[in-house]
């Protein structure tokens, strides 16, 4: 009995000279303030799409004792916005505020800073529509050769995106194509799409080629 009251009191006094040691090693180290840059992920309402140019990242000015602020946010953290209750609430259009509420800090440290410290949002209803590749050709054959037949494959894709937005475009262009390069009767080649606004999706393994035919003119 007597031993087990011992080693009950022996480890009240360890962990009393832990958290006294602990304590006294944060106090004595000074507080410093550091920058950290997060992406912002914005949790959008079922069936909508992002239409307004956002901020994609916010910069943080912390200030916190060096032992615990070294490691904050060194592992690619993003700052998340739900956008639901804003679009429920104001609509498609509303201002949205960075707040260091929805951080998750370490003891000790604090945000004595956030920019931008808000930003406008617009929101649009996701659409979907099948859109024509147009193929740019530039540069010449050889001189005694001529473009007989192509065939673009795919020759349409599927877009997805604001539905304000997909109303304005009609086709979608591939990079310009050198027609140098077909210098076969026949064959293949790959067609890169000429870079879509970063609010339309289109499939990431979509592969679009030219399968041509030449012919040889005497």
């Amino acid at each position: 009995m007597k031993k087990e009251r011992l080693q009950r009191h022996t480890l009240k006094f360890l962990s009393g000279l832990l958290a006294l040691s602990l304590w006294y090693y944060v106090a004595n180290s000074g507080p410093i303030e550091i920058e950290r840059k997060l992406s912002v992920q914005y949790l959008l309402p079922s069936g909508t799409s992002l239409m307004s140019m956002n901020e994609k990242q916010v910069i943080l000015k912390l200030k916190g004792p060096k032992a615990f602020i070294g490691n904050v946010f060194t592992k690619k953290e993003k700052y998340i916005v739900d956008l639901k209750p804003y679009y429920k609430t104001y609509g498609k259009k509303f201002k949205i505020k960075f707040i260091s509420s929805h951080l998750e800090l370490p003891f000790g440290v604090e945000v004595l800073d956030i920019i931008p410290k808000d930003t406008t949002i617009e929101i649009d209803q996701v659409g979907m529509i099948e859109m024509p590749v147009k193929v740019q050709f530039f540069g010449d054959l050889g001189k005694n050769r001529r473009l007989k037949e192509f065939r673009v494959n795919p020759d349409t894709i599927m877009i997805k995106g604001p539905i304000t937005l997909l109303r304005n475009i009609s086709r979608v262009d591939t990079l310009p194509l050198n027609l140098a390069i077909l210098n076969k009767d026949e064959g293949e080649v790959d067609l890169p799409l000429t870079p879509l606004d970063s609010r339309f999706e289109i499939d990431r393994n979509l592969k679009v080629t030219l399968e041509y035919k030449t012919k040889t003119i005497k």
